[in-house]
């Protein structure tokens, strides 16, 4: 089961970790472009080799209640306009138990107990290109 956190920035910090024991370079705050409205979008991190990003991170952590669940929604599709490819990582108790089912059927949203298998995955496949 994932940690608690004290925020979304320990959080996101969190995630850098599992990625960096995984052997990945990791950057944060990454600017990919541009949004509709035309304010730079900035992603939480990228992870890459040798410098070069090849997965953009968003990370979301809810403890309670709230406002989270718009905000995947808007993440997720905003993931498909980046340059490169994406995932939002998420956990914490504050998602409701059936937006929880309806992130672990989205291909782009990974559980945060699933990152470090999921990297993997996408670490070999990634290198077979």
């Amino acid at each position: 089961m994932s940690t608690a956190y004290e925020s979304g920035r320990a959080f996101e910090l969190g995630v850098a970790d599992v990625a960096r024991n995984l052997g990945f370079d990791v950057q944060g705050q990454l600017q990919l472009g541009t949004r509709v409205w035309g304010s730079p979008r900035h992603i939480d991190l990228s992870l890459g080799y040798s410098g070069r990003p090849f997965l953009g991170v968003e990370c979301k952590y809810q403890a309670s209640r709230g406002s989270i669940q718009e905000k995947c929604v808007a993440t997720l599709s905003d993931i498909e306009s980046w340059p490169i490819p994406g995932i939002l990582v998420w956990a914490g108790p504050g998602y409701s138990v059936h937006f929880r089912e309806w992130l672990e059927r989205q291909q782009t949203a990974v559980h945060f107990d699933n990152l470090k298998t999921w990297l993997e995955r996408w670490r070999i496949d990634g290198e077979q290109e």
